[in-house]
């Protein structure tokens, strides 16, 4: 069936397709990861571009994947049809979106809305609660009009996470001293509030998913620290949306960040659902604790 599905050409609309053709274990369906909706800014850093899909690629994409006959499951349902409770007879996507961006309610909430698409959002609670560090936007602003600006911005980047992670905040400030930077607008800009969260909480097209409360790459943690951003970045979410966490996305997410370590404590939570940043499609052997996805470009 997927052969039939994707020979057309408007269906090959990213790379990830073609492994539908040749995976060994039979290919189900693709979580597809997504951080930012909304226009494209050319004068942007490229980096911080990167992290867009604009509405209407969004759009494109969903309306390509169901011309094809692709259903469009949300988290609890990719769960009931990996512990066969539920039978899927055609491919599948699921769409997931990463750290709490107000755009994440502003662009693609209506696109999902308009074609009934579920979605979930993996929100680290240091976003609405305006405590993250968004250095790289406030960076960005800093360098417009300059030339070279992207190699100077890869340069800065490099050197702030290769920075120590123990007072990681206070070590990116003095790096940056010199270029005098608002680095607080910039969560209060680019977030969305817990008002909004709440709102979208109570459609039933949306997932809201833990994410931890910082950010932190797992790897540079302790196992009590690790802990300590779980446990507390689902408890802040059930306070405001009145329901359980049951579905969760490591913070960066690929093996530079999660290894064996890592994966276990998370288990333990007994989330039903855990993605991770790794590529790969979803087959009937997928782990539902270490859940590929693709990001979408």
């Amino acid at each position: 069936m997927f052969a039939q599905l994707l020979k057309t050409d408007d269906i090959i609309l990213h790379p990830i397709m073609r492994l539908y053709y040749r995976h060994k274990y039979g290919a189900k369906g693709v979580v597809y990861m997504l951080h930012r909706v909304g226009r494209h800014n050319s004068s942007g850093i490229v980096s911080n571009e990167n992290l867009k899909v604009t509405p209407g690629r969004l759009e494109q994409v969903i309306r390509s994947y169901r011309k094809q006959g692709f259903d469009f499951l949300s988290l609890d349902q990719l769960y009931d049809t990996l512990h066969g409770i539920r039978k899927q007879k055609n491919p599948f996507l699921v769409f997931t979106m990463d750290d709490g961006y107000i755009d994440n309610y502003t662009e693609a909430y209506p696109v999902f809305k308009k074609y009934n698409i579920p979605f979930c959002i993996y929100v680290a609670t240091d976003f609405p609660d305006n405590k993250a560090f968004l250095w790289w936007y406030a960076l960005e602003d800093y360098l417009k009009g300059e030339d070279n600006k992207d190699e100077k911005f890869a340069k800065l980047r490099a050197e702030i996470l290769s920075l120590p992670k123990e007072n990681f905040i206070n070590n990116v400030q003095n790096l940056l001293f010199d270029y005098n930077l608002d680095v607080e607008k910039y969560i209060q800009k680019e977030s969305m509030t817990w008002d909004q969260i709440v709102e979208l909480s109570k459609d039933p097209l949306c997932t809201i998913g833990g994410h931890t409360v910082s950010h932190p790459a797992f790897k540079t943690l302790s196992e009590e620290d690790i802990m300590k951003e779980i446990t507390n970045g689902c408890r802040i979410i059930e306070q405001h949306i009145q329901k359980p966490v049951n579905h969760f996305s490591y913070p960066y997410g690929s093996l530079n960040e999660v290894a064996e370590r890592e994966y276990k404590i998370t288990e333990q939570y007994g989330f039903k659902t855990i993605v991770t940043t790794l590529q790969g499609v979803v087959t009937p052997y997928t782990n539902i604790n270490r859940i590929p996805r693709y990001m979408l470009y």
